[in-house]
């Protein structure tokens, strides 16, 4: 992945400030679309760097009043393509139409994650503090059931039982904030 340090934003252009932003912003994502349809580890990445070259390349003909990454992945299926015609004589590759629905499923479900990205901040603010608590210590900090029960000297099935309903509370606050904005 490419990494942006606060003293490339600051020399860069205007252009390149608002381009370093978005990838900043959205590179994870780009990453993981590409991941999805070549899962060799070490080709996705060569794909990424491939990708991000395109798109600094094409970024003139980017309209900022369009999302970036739906822009993006397009760019991303075709250097996928590309690498897969590199990659002809390997064995086990999926058909172009086949790649292709992947891809465009791939495409709805990262902006529905992306949407759900947006809504938790905002639904984890609605939770009471002890919940959010019990979601950190068991989250944040990777802490294991049991021994979140022995330091608040709880038992951990009812523990269990009250991460289920945080989970679910949080789940439920989620799907309510993204349909009621309309995000996919």
């Amino acid at each position: 992945m490419i990494t942006v340090t606060s003293d490339a934003l600051e020399r860069g252009s205007p252009v390149a400030k608002t381009f370093i932003g978005l990838l900043a912003a959205h590179g994870q994502s780009l990453y993981r679309f590409i991941y999805t349809l070549l899962p060799d580890p070490d080709q996705a990445q060569d794909v990424y760097q491939e990708c991000v070259m395109a798109l600094w390349e094409r970024f003139g003909d980017y309209r900022a009043d369009e999302p970036f990454l739906p822009w993006a992945y397009r760019f991303a299926h075709f250097q996928v393509l590309a690498q897969r015609k590199r990659n002809r004589r390997r064995p086990a590759q999926l058909e172009d139409d086949v790649l292709d629905l992947l891809a465009e499923v791939q495409i709805e479900e990262n902006e529905q994650f992306e949407a759900q990205l947006r809504a938790l901040p905002g639904c984890l603010e609605r939770l009471k503090q002890d919940e959010r608590r019990l979601l950190q210590l068991r989250y944040d900090g990777g802490v294991s059931l049991t021994r979140i029960a022995e330091e608040t000297e709880r038992r951990a099935d009812s523990l269990y039982r009250a991460l289920h309903r945080v989970r679910k509370k949080l789940l439920l606050c989620i799907q309510r904030r993204v349909a009621t904005e309309g995000l996919p």
